[in-house]
């Protein structure tokens, strides 16, 4: 199963299994307060603590997704997950998953099983956005392997 859009928007993904270690929540303090940000819920050394794109306001120039394959309700099935902080975001989500270029970026990072499926993941993308229109994503942050 595929889901497009954040929990915020596509409220079906309150209900099912979600990811781990991204997660969206707006902000609840500071200039931002209200915005909605991908937090990051076990940070590594490097990483921001969350991600979250320009403000909109005269124009997005900046933007955050989530690519993340889960388990879905059965622990047989994935569910895949394309989601932004904005519309923009989410559209650029669905572009990296169909873009070649994108993808031999993203594939040799993931985790194989033995019997040659993906294991569940969870990418966080930062986006550029030029005039409304996302033009580049880049992976900044990763998380790999078997998760319940």
């Amino acid at each position: 199963m595929i889901f497009v859009g954040s929990p915020a928007e596509n409220l079906t993904l309150r209900d099912i299994p979600s990811t781990h270690d991204f997660i969206f929540r707006a902000l609840d303090t500071g200039p931002r307060k209200g915005d909605l940000a991908i937090v990051n819920v076990h940070r590594q050394s490097g990483e921001a603590e969350y991600w979250v794109g320009s403000p909109s306001q005269p124009s997005l120039v900046e933007d955050y997704a989530l690519v993340a394959l889960v388990r879905g309700l059965n622990q047989r099935n994935r569910c895949l997950i394309l989601a932004g902080t904005t519309t923009i975001g989410t559209q650029a989500a669905v572009e990296f998953v169909c873009q070649q270029n994108s993808l031999e970026e993203m594939l040799p990072r993931l985790e194989v099983s033995d019997t040659g499926e993906l294991k569940p993941f969870e990418a966080v993308l930062r986006v550029k956005v030029t005039r409304g229109v996302p033009v580049e994503s880049g992976i900044v942050a990763l998380r790999t392997g078997n998760r319940s």
